[in-house]
């Protein structure tokens, strides 16, 4: 008897293995074609007892109107501004989170509140409080400068009276004298008036130029709302180390939310500025209409742009993504014919086919 040794016998049982997929394998084929699914031709009606899940359209016969949905990205329609960081620093406390409506120069975050941050802080105290000083020493000066010139001109008047009552030549010449020495010294009064005024009213502006330099300094360590509106965005937190011009959010002003989007000749044939649509982000329904559409199509894609408006206040919705929902009015002259969305088509090798209900059933 012939033996095979071991290797051999595992090779031998290999190439078997080997022989059976193939069979298997070609079996399976020339059953399908042989015995494989009728075509629509053949099968008549058997293909009435396959069960499918199908998305069907229902279409209103009397207003000839079916719906039309398009993704939209949302915009804002009103000012958009960042929150942007004017000073480097740790982060302490934040107050305020999206959605939330703010008023402009609102406190919406605060640095670390020590060290270099106190020194602007008593910076901006002392040179306050030096320029309230100066602010008194000059009231105070010009009272008292107001008291000296006051006196003067009683002097010059008491000299003239003297003048006009003199009798002898002496007298006259005496009272010709303190007259000139009264005029000179009011003349003098007025020039050392004008001197300390000058002299504090330039400090005083000095001191001002200082505060307003410390306050701006110290209202740095504040980041605060840029303008009135809905905040949309937060990209910071307590603990957080920020550096100058950082963007720490967004805020959107008042107005409606917009958004822009392109439909093709018989879409925008259908539809008309002032329409009314709906708006869902989510599973959130809002209202909005059509605020324009172009009556020329746009050179890069060939399709004609429309913008659309929220009517309700969604501004805390900008920069997501949704959905707009148009009415499409059926055109007379095309009688039978109707929208169905893309998903419900059914696209074959040979044909295109759409199901609708009829009776309570898919046809």
């Amino acid at each position: 008897m012939f033996m095979r040794t071991p290797e051999e016998l595992k090779k031998h049982k290999k190439n078997q293995n080997i022989i059976a997929i193939a069979i298997l394998i070609l079996g399976t084929f020339f059953s399908y074609i042989l015995l494989g699914p009728k075509s629509n031709e053949d099968s008549g009606n058997d293909t009435k007892n396959i069960a499918a899940l199908v998305k069907t359209e229902v279409i209103s016969e009397e207003a000839k109107v079916s719906k039309l949905e398009k993704p939209i990205s949302l915009n804002a329609g009103g000012a958009e501004a960042n929150i942007v960081s004017e000073y480097s620093g740790r982060i302490t406390s934040v107050n305020f989170e999206v959605g939330e409506q703010v008023s402009k120069g609102q406190i919406l975050a605060s640095f670390d509140q020590s060290e270099s941050e106190n020194s602007l802080k008593a910076s901006f105290e002392s040179s306050n409080k030096s320029y309230e000083i100066l602010q008194d020493s000059l009231k105070k000066t010009k009272d008292l400068i107001e008291e000296n010139i006051d006196l003067a001109k009683r002097a010059v008047k008491i000299a003239e009276i003297q003048e006009g009552q003199a009798s002898t030549d002496s007298e006259k010449d005496l009272a010709k004298e303190n007259l000139k020495i009264a005029k000179d010294q009011k003349d003098q009064a007025k020039i050392s008036a004008d001197i300390q005024v000058n002299s504090l009213e330039a400090q005083l502006e000095q001191a001002r130029l200082a505060v307003q330099q410390s306050k701006i300094a110290y209202e740095k360590t504040f980041i605060k709302a840029p303008i009135s509106g809905v905040v949309t965005s937060k990209n910071i937190s307590a603990g957080d180390f920020l550096g100058l011009g950082q963007k720490t959010g967004s805020v959107v002003g008042d107005g409606k939310i917009e958004a822009k989007l392109f439909l093709n000749g018989d879409e925008i044939s259908r539809i008309k500025v002032g329409d009314p649509v709906d708006i869902e982000i989510g599973e959130e329904n809002y209202k909005g209409k059509i605020v324009s559409k172009s009556n020329i199509a746009n050179s890069a894609n060939g399709r004609f742009e429309v913008k659309i408006a929220s009517l309700d206040d969604i501004s805390q919705k900008t920069n997501q993504t949704g959905k707009v929902i148009f009415n499409i009015y059926l055109s007379s002259n095309k009688e039978g014919s109707f929208f169905a969305p893309l998903d419900a088509v059914i696209i074959s090798q040979n044909k295109k086919e759409v199901f609708i209900l009829e009776d309570g059933k898919a046809v």
